[in-house]
């Protein structure tokens, strides 16, 4: 009597691992390319950090939190206001005392949708605003995720012209 050992459902599961395997990692660098380029996500909600960050550190968790940066926006009648290497003050409700340093370091070229969820009342829905990268000083003990609120700070070092990307 022969035995016969069917190996097909070990390829089905080695292509299968691989597939998962090169998903989480193409996954994981659109993730981190979204904090760099903003604008990358097509203005659709779906691809937005903050809807892909967490569907994604659950598969595969990776990155470098020794710097962090805030994603915030400002609304539309703000906006001449902002300007690469301005200062901003950071407020977290999970540090109330406390406030975070930190600088803009680049603002979107264009305006858009609101893609943050207010705390609180809620904004027209035809308020367009403009996304603002902020680099935090030091090492913050804030957390990936938390919600804050930034506060720019009106200052003649803040460079002359409107950031680009």
């Amino acid at each position: 009597m022969t035995t016969h050992y069917e190996d097909r459902i070990v390829t089905a599961f080695t292509y299968c691992s691989v597939f998962w395997a090169l998903l989480g990692m193409i996954a994981g660098v659109y993730v981190a390319a979204e904090l760099v380029w903003p604008t990358i996500d097509f203005g659709l909600p779906e691809l937005s950090f903050g809807r892909l960050r967490t569907a994604h550190t659950t598969l595969v968790l990776f990155g470098d939190v020794s710097s962090l940066r805030v994603r915030a926006e400002v609304e539309e009648r703000d906006v001449t206001k902002i300007r690469v290497g301005q200062r901003v003050v950071v407020r977290a409700d999970g540090f109330p005392d406390k406030d975070f340093e930190g600088v803009v370091t680049q603002v979107a070229p264009a305006l858009g949708s609101p893609r943050i969820t207010t705390r609180g009342p809620r904004r027209p829905n035809d308020v367009e605003v403009l996304e603002v990268l902020i680099g935090l000083d030091g090492t913050p003990p804030l957390l990936t995720g938390m919600r804050v609120d930034a506060f720019f700070r009106h200052e003649a070092s803040a460079s002359a012209q409107p950031a680009t990307k």
